[in-house]
């Protein structure tokens, strides 16, 4: 299993202990921290749309971004809302 498949698992099932583990263990780079996954979500992506604050703590004082694919839908759902 690759570094970005490790971390995007542990993250998808919430395991913070294991999340915790790897970041101590490798680089952001080992791990591949901002590579996305097959729906083109990030660790933090995840993290996030899960509510997951302590992951999401522990992945951004890690260097995690958010997708700029999940940024830009974002930013399309505000404006939509905006207008009704």
């Amino acid at each position: 299993m690759q570094g970005s498949d490790c971390i995007l698992e542990a993250v998808e099932q919430q395991d913070l202990d294991t999340v915790q583990i790897l970041l101590y263990q490798y680089t952001a780079d080992e791990l591949d921290l901002n590579t996305p996954n097959s729906q083109g979500l990030t660790s933090l992506d995840i993290a996030t749309m899960t509510n997951n604050t302590p992951i999401a703590k522990l992945l951004l004082k890690a260097g995690g971004k958010e997708s700029p694919h999940l940024v830009y839908t974002q930013l399309a759902l505000r404006q939509a809302l905006a207008h009704l």
